[in-house]
């Protein structure tokens, strides 16, 4: 009988992508979990879909851009004071 000794690889990083939806805070979890378990380091990337990237960009340039939110923004919260 053969005596053979399989060994496991060792992460020591382990990426994980996150795009604000539901199953990625679940990736997030679970990907977590077995960084502490494994002792590993954990990094989380932050994605977008180009289109959504795109169309946000376009709608900025259209309405002045964040700073014509932000100044609304104020404007109106500092009207209530």
């Amino acid at each position: 009988m053969l005596n053979i000794r399989r060994k496991m690889k060792v992460y020591k990083k382990i990426m994980v992508a996150c795009d604000l939806s539901e199953y990625s805070f679940q990736a997030i979890k679970h990907a977590a979990e077995l960084a502490e378990s494994l002792k590993a380091e954990l990094i989380i990337v932050n994605v977008i879909n180009q289109r959504d990237y795109l169309a946000v960009k376009e709608a900025m340039a259209r309405i002045g851009g964040w700073g014509t939110i932000l100044s609304s923004y104020q404007t109106k919260n500092t009207s209530r004071v």
